[in-house]
């Protein structure tokens, strides 16, 4: 087989998967206030808080604002106190490297609306719109898990820290 059918051949692949109708996704979107309104252990009060991961030391905080809400399965809510941020901060701050330290932002949904926000070593995750009876307006939530991009130092520690 030459290569120009066989290029031509991938294109079409590529061009008919990205036209397969898939969802539009959100995404998570940096800001040092964000980071510093978390460090300073302000809680936001039309905010519902979640967990992912550990209940002693999260993986990532998320503030969802009202009125969106979060179906998933894999974020734990959380009724947020000032000394309960302040506890894992203070985990935090141990666990933090020069490398892969902290970092705060937005939740962008897919129509580009900020949603809520943020707090977490793992800048990566998928936010998609979700389809609820009763709710016409759109305003249900997933959020994938957190993680890390591929060959970041804190991709690298992830990896240590499993073995």
């Amino acid at each position: 087989m030459s290569r120009i059918p066989l290029l031509t051949a991938l294109s079409l692949t590529l061009i008919l998967n990205a036209c397969a109708g898939l969802p539009p996704t959100g995404h998570l979107e940096s800001s040092q206030t964000i980071r510093d309104l978390f460090e300073s252990a302000i809680i936001l009060e039309d905010h519902a808080y979640y967990t992912m991961g550990s209940e002693v030391k999260p993986d990532a905080i998320i503030g969802v604002r009202s009125p969106y809400r979060l179906d998933s399965e894999i974020w734990s809510p959380v009724d947020l106190s000032e000394p309960q941020l302040r506890d894992w901060l203070f985990w935090f701050r141990i666990h933090e490297t020069f490398t892969c330290t902290y970092s705060g932002g937005r939740l962008i949904a897919p129509d580009g609306q900020a949603v809520g926000i943020w707090y977490s070593k793992k800048i990566l995750a998928t936010i998609w719109h979700v389809e609820q009876p009763g709710d016409p307006e759109g305003q249900s939530l997933k959020i994938s898990s957190f993680r890390s991009p591929e060959g970041s130092p804190c991709r690298y520690q992830e990896r240590a820290d499993d073995r």
